[in-house]
C-alpha cells in the first residue's frame, strides 16, 4: 500500500542489496484523476477536485460540490449539460468513487416546475392548465396555449387581465415562460339594435355596443 518507491528504487534500475535487504518488492504505481464541475445555470461551491488511484486500487473518491439555484430543484450533477436527471449516487455534496474510466467534467442538474392556468373567462377552452419544466442553464420553457370556442362570439386571444380587450398570446401558440402565470381568454360580440319610428320620427335609428367577456 506503498504511495513511494524506496531511494533508488526506480523502474528499472540497478541497486546494491545485502543479505539483510527484504526478498519481496512491489511496483508502485498511481494515476491522478482531476475533475472539473460546471455550474450549468445554478452556483457550486467548487469547480474542480482530484484524487488518486494508487497500485491495485481500481478507484479513488472525491466529494461534490453542493448546488444551490433559488426556485429550482436540485438533482445533482452528469456528464451531460442537458440531462434531465444526475448520475446514480452523484447528488450535491456527496462522495463517491471514481476509476480510471469516469468522465472528466461534470454538470450540475437542476430543474423549475412552470405552471400556466387558463381561465375560460366566459368561453369554452380546450385546457384550463398546462406546465413545463426549464431545465439548467435555460431561463424559460415553452407552453402551448389553448383553443377556445364561443359560439357567436369573436375569439381575440388571452390575456393577463379578465376585462382586458386586447389579447397579449394568440390561441394555440407557443409562448415561452419563467414563471407560473395565468392567463384569460378573451371574446367580444357586436350587438346592433335597430330602432323602427313605426309611423314617427325619431333620431338615430340604431345603436351597437361590443359584449366582452363575462358582461
Amino acid at each position: 500500500s506503498a504511495q513511494t518507491q524506496a531511494s533508488g528504487w526506480t523502474s528499472g534500475a540497478t541497486v546494491s542489496v545485502s543479505t539483510s535487504t527484504t526478498k519481496t518488492w512491489y511496483a508502485i504505481t498511481s494515476k491522478l484523476k482531476s475533475f472539473t464541475f460546471v455550474a450549468n445555470g445554478a452556483t457550486i461551491s467548487k469547480t474542480s477536485a482530484s484524487c488518486t488511484i494508487w497500485n491495485s486500487a481500481t478507484t479513488c473518491s472525491i466529494t461534490l460540490p453542493t448546488i444551490t439555484r433559488s426556485g429550482f430543484t436540485i438533482h445533482g450533477f452528469a456528464s451531460s449539460s442537458s440531462a434531465s436527471s444526475q448520475a446514480s449516487g452523484w447528488t450535491s455534496g456527496a462522495t463517491v468513487n471514481v476509476n480510471k474510466d469516469t468522465a472528466l467534467t461534470w454538470y450540475a442538474i437542476t430543474s423549475k416546475l412552470v405552471t400556466v392556468t387558463f381561465n375560460s373567462n366566459g368561453a369554452t377552452i380546450s385546457k384550463t392548465s398546462d406546465n413545463c419544466t426549464i431545465w439548467n442553464s435555460a431561463t424559460t420553457c415553452s407552453i402551448k396555449s389553448p383553443t377556445i370556442t364561443r359560439s357567436g362570439f369573436t375569439k381575440v386571444g388571452f390575456a393577463t387581465s379578465a376585462s382586458s380587450t386586447s389579447s397579449s398570446w394568440s390561441e394555440n401558440t407557443n409562448k415561452s415562460f419563467s414563471s407560473n402565470a395565468t392567463y384569460y381568454a378573451i371574446t367580444y360580440k357586436d350587438i346592433t339594435i335597430t330602432v323602427n319610428g313605426n309611423g314617427a320620427t325619431s333620431g338615430a335609428n340604431s345603436r351597437s355596443c361590443e359584449i366582452w367577456n363575462t358582461d
